[in-house]
C-alpha cells in the first residue's frame, strides 16, 4: 500500500491542490451568495427569511462546502437563496468525483505493485524448485532475501519516477516480452515444420517403395 501512494503521489497532490481552490472558490461565491444584508441592531447578517444568515463569514461557508463534498451532509447550514442553490450544484458533482477519483488512482496503483509483487514469489518459487544441491539453506535464504531487496528498491525506484516514464518503462518491457514470446513461436512453428516436411518425406519414400512393389512382375504360381 505504501508503494501505492508513492506512486500516486503526483496524482494525489494535483487532486488535493484542485479541492483547495474548489474550497477557496466555492466558499467565496457561497457567501456573497447567501450572506443576506447587514443588521445594524443585530450586528450581523440577515437573509431575505429575516433570520440571521447561515454563511455570516467565509469560514461558515467554508466548512458548508467541505460537509458537501465530502458526502456528509449533516444538514445544520443549507442555502436559501436560488443562486446559492445553483452554486452547490457543481459542489454535489465533485463530490462524488473526490470519493471515485483516488479510489481508481489507487486501486490501480495498487493492482500492478500486487502483480509484480506476485511475479516476484512466483520466480522465487521456481529458483527454489531448482536443484542446488552445493547451496545450503542459508545461502539460498540470503539469495531470496538479496533478490527482494532489489525488487522492492526496484518498485521505489519506479514510485519516485514520474507517471510517464513508468509508463515508458512498463511499455518497455512489455515490448520485451513481446519479442520473446515471438522468437519462441518462430522457433516453435520451425521446429513443427521440420517434423511435417520430414513426415511428407517418410510417405512419399513409402508411396514410392509400395508402387515398385505393384509394378514387380508377379513370379509365384498362378
Amino acid at each position: 500500500m505504501y508503494l501505492s501512494f508513492r506512486r500516486s503521489e503526483h496524482a494525489l497532490l494535483a487532486l488535493a491542490f484542485f479541492v483547495v481552490m474548489v474550497l477557496i472558490v466555492f466558499s467565496t461565491l457561497l457567501y456573497f451568495a447567501e450572506r443576506g444584508s447587514w443588521d445594524e441592531t443585530l450586528g450581523t447578517f440577515m437573509n431575505s427569511d429575516g433570520d440571521p444568515s447561515q454563511f455570516a463569514s467565509i469560514p461558515a461557508a467554508m466548512w458548508f462546502v467541505i460537509v458537501t463534498i465530502t458526502t456528509v451532509g449533516y444538514g445544520e447550514i443549507t442555502p436559501r437563496s436560488f443562486l446559492g442553490r445553483l452554486i452547490t450544484v457543481p459542489l454535489l458533482v465533485f463530490g462524488l468525483l473526490l470519493i471515485a477519483l483516488p479510489t481508481f488512482v489507487l486501486g490501480r496503483e495498487f493492482s500492478m505493485v500486487w502483480d509484480l509483487m506476485k511475479e516476484h514469489q512466483a520466480s522465487e518459487e521456481e529458483e527454489e524448485e531448482l536443484p542446488t544441491p552445493l547451496a545450503s539453506p542459508i545461502l539460498r535464504r540470503n539469495r531470496n532475501r538479496s533478490s527482494w531487496d532489489m525488487r522492492l528498491d526496484s518498485l521505489a525506484a519506479e514510485a519516485m519516477m514520474p507517471l510517464s516514464a513508468v509508463n515508458r518503462r512498463h511499455a518497455q518491457r512489455d515490448r520485451a516480452e513481446l519479442a520473446s514470446q515471438l522468437n519462441d513461436l518462430r522457433a516453435t512453428v520451425e521446429t513443427q515444420g521440420e517434423m511435417l516436411r520430414r513426415m511428407m518425406e517418410i510417405l512419399d519414400e513409402k508411396g514410392k517403395q509400395r508402387a515398385v512393389r505393384e509394378n514387380e512382375p508377379n513370379n509365384g504360381w498362378s
